[in-house]
């Protein structure tokens, strides 16, 4: 479970990261959440 979601995060990042700049808050929020 734990891996399908830091697959599906990253892979978000990766498309977001194309897309939009905006993808750096929710790293931070998904960084802030996993520690």
């Amino acid at each position: 479970m734990s891996n399908n979601s830091v697959a599906n995060v990253h892979e978000l990042k990766t498309r977001l990261q194309w897309g939009q700049p905006g993808f750096t808050i929710v790293d931070v929020r998904v960084g802030a959440a996993r520690r």
